[in-house]
């Protein structure tokens, strides 16, 4: 109800714990601009699935205070329980369409942790466009997984070729590590796969 001294939002008096746990996760915390609200976030670690968590914000003289110096009342807890939304790509390599360097080793970066057995080169396609038979042919390639950066590699079996049209194919057979398939557009009925195209420099 009042604007918060800062330096009083510690990770001692502001705490999210995991149910059935007692030792707090890590947090990032602060105040949002000139509201008197307090934001809380995980920093980019991946909360478990269907789980239930409580924030706590502490009172009383060692908890979060306002400008004035005055402290909460008493603890202040909110219970919330995550879910499981299937895996999306949030980033890609390469975001140009035209004259990218034939040494490209296309990415895609995940929205969660990823099960590495789905993360093949049959799950994500790597294809050329064949103007003679005017249809896309696919191209030799293997792909590596960083788990954490949640980062899928593309890696081609030889140089591209130039000025030739070039398409990327994230299917719905790639998987979160908790099982969900791939879902680029939750909006759309079904699963759908994550697809760009690019063209290849000249040299």
């Amino acid at each position: 109800s009042e604007k918060m001294d800062p330096a009083t939002l510690t990770s001692s008096t502001v705490t999210l714990v995991k149910a059935g746990t007692t030792t707090p996760i890590s947090v990032n915390m602060g105040l949002m601009d000139s509201k008197d609200k307090v934001w809380i976030s995980t920093g980019g670690v991946e909360l478990d699935a269907n789980t239930k968590y409580t924030d706590t914000i502490k009172g009383g003289t060692d908890g979060v205070k306002d400008l004035a110096g005055n402290a909460l009342g008493q603890d202040y807890s909110w219970t919330f329980t995550t879910v499981d939304v299937p895996p999306t790509v949030v980033d890609y390599t390469p975001t140009q369409t035209s004259n990218v360097p034939r040494s490209i080793r296309p990415t895609a970066t995940f929205s969660s942790n990823m099960d590495p057995s789905t993360i093949t080169a049959s799950n994500i396609a790597l294809q050329v466009y064949d103007t003679k038979r005017s249809r896309w042919v696919s191209v030799a390639h293997t792909v590596s997984y960083n788990a954490i950066s949640k980062t899928a590699t593309i890696i081609p079996g030889s140089t591209l070729a130039a000025t030739k049209n070039y398409r990327v194919t994230v299917t719905t057979n790639v998987k979160s590590s908790t099982g969900l398939a791939l879902d680029q557009e939750p909006t759309t009925s079904g699963n759908q796969p994550k697809r760009w195209t690019f063209t290849t420099g000249s040299s």
